[in-house]
C-alpha cells in the first residue's frame, strides 16, 4: 500500500487548485451543500467554537487536554497544519492515523457527489471532513478553531444548539477582508455568537469587548468575561497564560453544564503542557536547540519578544519570512521583530507543497522591509534547508519564526536530519 499520507495528498491535490471564489455568501452556500451532501454532520455536534486573532490554537489544544484528562473523547479541528494534515482531524489525544486519516477521508470523498465536488476547496473539504469524522466517531465536544473572522468563516455554519462560544485576543487581523479598524474586525470575530449561546471571551480593549457584549445582547447570549492574569498551574509565557486562563474558563463552563469532576492540580498542569507544534516549541539538533514559533502577526511577534526578554539569551540568529499579503501587517511585524536586541536576520524563500496556494515573500522584499524597520542584519539564503544550515553552524541561538508554513518546513527538515523536538519546560 502507498504511503498514506501521500495517498491523502494525492486525494487533495484536486481541491487544492479549486480557487476561491464569489461572495462570502456564496462560499458560505458551497459549504452549506458540502455539508448536506453527507449527512449534515454539524446538525449533531455540540462545539467549543474558538475565534480571535491571536492564541486561537493554543486555546484550542488546551481545551482538548482538559476534555480527555476529564475522561472525554472530544474532537479537535484545527488550520493550518504544521505536523502533518492529519492535524487537521483529531479525536481523542491527537491526530487519528495516518491509514484511519486516507480510509475515512476515501470514503468521505465517495460520498460527495460530482456536482458538489467540482465547486469546493481544499479548506471547505477538511472542515466537513473533520465534522464528519466526529460526527460518525461520535465524540463528546468538538472543539472548532474559526478559519478567518468567524462571521463569514466557514466554520459558523455549526448551529447554535450545544455551542460554546470562546473569543480570545482581537486586534488588526487580514485588514480590507476583515476591515481597517478594531470594531470593524471584532464584528467578525463576534460572528459565532449565535442565538441563546454563552461566550467567553478574554478581558481586552473597550471597543472589542463592547462589540462582543452588543452581539450577545442581540442574540440573547449570556457573556462571561476572563482576566487573563490568572496565574497558571506551570510556568507558561505571558501570552500563553492568557490563552491558558480563558480555556480554563471555558472548560469550567462545559464542565458544570455536565457535573464533570474538578480537574486536580496534575492534570492541569499537565493539560497546560499541551500545546501546539510549532509554537514557542524547542527542538535539538547535533547539540544546538532552535526554537520554533509561528508569530505571523504583530501581536504574535511581540508575544514571542516579550518571552525572549524575560527567557532567553540576547543576540540570536532569526530565520524568519512571510507570505505575501495585504496590508502593513508584514511591515509591522518586522517592527516587532526589530526590537529584538542584537538579531542577525536570514531570510529564506518557502514554497507550500504540492500546491503552492501561497507564496512567501521574496527573500529580498522581506529583508528590505525588515531593514527599515531597524533590524540591523539581513542575510538573504534562497533556499530552505542552507538557510537553516547557516543557522544552526553560527554560535548565536536560532530562532525560527514568521509563517507557520515556514516553521512547519523546517520542522520537516529538522526531523529529517535526525532532530526531535525538545520536552516542553516546566
Amino acid at each position: 500500500m502507498p504511503d498514506a499520507l501521500a495517498e491523502a495528498d494525492r486525494l487533495l491535490i484536486p481541491f487544492m487548485r479549486q480557487p476561491v471564489t464569489g461572495s462570502f455568501a456564496d462560499r458560505l452556500e458551497r459549504m452549506g451543500r458540502l455539508l448536506e451532501a453527507v449527512g449534515a454532520p454539524h446538525r449533531r455536534l455540540w462545539t467549543l467554537h474558538v475565534a480571535g486573532t491571536s492564541g486561537k490554537t493554543s486555546v484550542c489544544y488546551f481545551l482538548r487536554s482538559l476534555l480527555v484528562r476529564s475522561g472525554w473523547t472530544p474532537g479537535l479541528s484545527v488550520s493550518p497544519h504544521v505536523g502533518a494534515v492529519t492535524d487537521r482531524v483529531q479525536v481523542g489525544a491527537g491526530p487519528i492515523d495516518p491509514d484511519t486519516f486516507l480510509r475515512e477521508l476515501t470514503a468521505f470523498l465517495d460520498a460527495v457527489p460530482h456536482r458538489v465536488r467540482g465547486a469546493v476547496n481544499f479548506l471547505d473539504v477538511m472542515t466537513a471532513f473533520a465534522w464528519w469524522v466526529f460526527d460518525r466517531v461520535g465524540v463528546q465536544r468538538a472543539v472548532v478553531e474559526v478559519g478567518v473572522g468567524g462571521l463569514h468563516d466557514r466554520s459558523n455554519l455549526l448551529p447554535a444548539e450545544g455551542k460554546v462560544c470562546v473569543i480570545g485576543d482581537v486586534g488588526l487581523d487580514h485588514v480590507g477582508r476583515l476591515g481597517h479598524s478594531l470594531a470593524e474586525v471584532a464584528v467578525h470575530k463576534a460572528g459565532i455568537i449565535k442565538q441563546g449561546c454563552h461566550v467567553v471571551a478574554l478581558r481586552q480593549h473597550p471597543v472589542v469587548e463592547s462589540v462582543i457584549s452588543a452581539t450577545a445582547a442581540g442574540r440573547e447570549a449570556t457573556v462571561e468575561y476572563v482576566d487573563g492574569a490568572l496565574s497558571p498551574p506551570c510556568d507558561l509565557p505571558d501570552f500563553q497564560r492568557r490563552n491558558w486562563a480563558l480555556a480554563l474558563a471555558a472548560y469550567r463552563h462545559v464542565a458544570r453544564l455536565h457535573a464533570m469532576p474538578e480537574l486536580n492540580g496534575a492534570d492541569l498542569a499537565a493539560a497546560a503542557w499541551d500545546q501546539p507544534p510549532g509554537r514557542m516549541e524547542r527542538w535539538c539538533l547535533a547539540g544546538r536547540e532552535l526554537l520554533l514559533d509561528g508569530a505571523h502577526n504583530p501581536q504574535k511577534m511581540a508575544g514571542l519578544r516579550k518571552s525572549l526578554a524575560h527567557h532567553g539569551p540576547a543576540g540570536l540568529t532569526v530565520v524568519a519570512n512571510m507570505v505575501r499579503t495585504s496590508g502593513d501587517r508584514v511591515a509591522e511585524t518586522c517592527s516587532e521583530l526589530a526590537r529584538i536586541d542584537g538579531v542577525r536576520l536570514i531570510v529564506p524563500r518557502f514554497r507550500l507543497a504540492p500546491v503552492p496556494v501561497k507564496q512567501s515573500l521574496s527573500p529580498v522584499g522581506f529583508a528590505t522591509l525588515a531593514r527599515a524597520a531597524g533590524v540591523p542584519s539581513a542575510e538573504c539564503v534562497e533556499d530552505l534547508a542552507e538557510a537553516v544550515r547557516r543557522a544552526v553552524a553560527a554560535p548565536r541561538p536560532v530562532v525560527v519564526t514568521g509563517s507557520l508554513y515556514l516553521v512547519s518546513q523546517v520542522r520537516h527538515l529538522l526531523a529529517a536530519w535526525g532532530g526531535r523536538p525538545a520536552e516542553r519546560r516546566r
